[in-house]
């Protein structure tokens, strides 16, 4: 059985769905151990034929259509929320753009921890802005294993319920949800701030594996702060045999978990071949860690998985940079 079970979000982003995922298999080193399911819905027949794409690029995920099933929302949730010992979020506008690896200290804490609420892929000890709220949310005081006390903090500091890229103790998120009345995921998400684990701490990476990228939106119970981009077109580019480029969000770092830059096709003149280049010298470096881990004993290997871990932190920066509550 999988010790982590992955619930992803997706409404109407075939495209944005499909660089998640392309980007999880890219740098989540143990993703096949683990169960992955898509909670999508398609607005439009031409949505759905671009999550038909999705599901015959990207096998070993589980993809539950919410139109082609008679029971309601919740009732689909809660059947997906299985025995694995923790159960993560994500939502179709996040992107890994760093490892993460479940035999990481981050994920050991959250394993012999008991006081620790959730473990955020979306936080890091630098982040002090949300772009949704366009407020200002300082950094808390951090112990040395990046755990703070989320109780009475601003912005998503202290937010820990969120389904953006939070993983937490199954038994203490189930029965929330059980008890929650929700339609979506946004109403679920804000059904569950106001009823949160009753549990003091949370733990972040130095660097967080994973950003959202609020490029559009996609619904209209909460009328989220985004890039104004249209799904649509979009969708367009992707059944033409368009796909987003993830080498510009590799190792991108934010003052937040969103930060609004602006999605790009591959294989684009001029920059896209410098983009494509960078891309291969971190898939490199990816490699010859993975290639180190195995390999403890090697001479010097430690110095060098420092040298790589620096390097594979360093990322672009972004002058539009983020963070926030809600789905978009």
């Amino acid at each position: 059985m999988s010790e982590l079970q992955i619930i992803v979000f997706s409404k109407d982003r075939p495209a944005q769905l499909e660089l998640l995922l392309r980007s999880m298999k890219l740098l989540w080193s143990d993703w096949r151990a683990q169960s992955i399911s898509v909670l999508l819905a398609a607005s439009t027949a031409a949505f759905g034929r671009g999550y038909e794409l999705v599901a015959a690029e990207h096998a070993g995920v589980a993809y539950i259509d919410q139109n082609s099933r008679p029971t309601p929302f919740k009732e689909q949730l809660l059947e997906l929320v299985g025995n694995a010992r923790f159960t993560g979020f994500l939502v179709d506008d996040n992107v890994f753009k760093a490892e993460f690896t479940l035999a990481s200290s981050e994920f050991a804490l959250l394993r012999r921890e008991p006081d620790v609420a959730a473990l955020s892929l979306r936080m890091a000890p630098h982040m002090d802005y949300s772009y949704p709220a366009d407020l200002y949310a300082p950094v808390p005081p951090l112990d040395k294993q990046r755990t703070w006390r989320w109780r009475g903090l601003a912005g998503d500091w202290g937010y820990p319920m969120s389904l953006d890229g939070h993983i937490f103790r199954t038994d203490d998120v189930r029965p929330l949800i059980a008890a929650a009345e929700f339609h979506d995921p946004n109403s679920l998400e804000a059904a569950l701030s106001r009823t949160p684990i009753e549990k003091p701490r949370m733990v972040c990476f130095t660097r967080a594996p994973i950003v959202n990228i609020p490029a559009n939106r996609v619904q209209d119970t909460v009328r989220n702060r985004h890039a104004g981009g249209d799904p649509a077109w979009v969708n367009q580019g992707f059944l033409a045999g368009g796909r987003l480029a993830l080498d510009p969000l590799l190792g991108l770092d934010g003052r937040g978990p969103h930060v609004p830059v602006r999605l790009q096709w591959e294989g684009r003149h001029g920059r896209a071949r410098y983009v494509d280049r960078r891309h291969l010298v971190f898939r490199g470096l990816v490699l010859v860690r993975r290639l180190l881990r195995a390999t403890q004993s090697f001479p010097f290997a430690s110095a060098i998985r420092r040298s790589l871990s620096s390097r594979l932190g360093k990322g672009s920066q972004s002058g539009d940079e983020s963070r926030g509550q809600g789905r978009a």
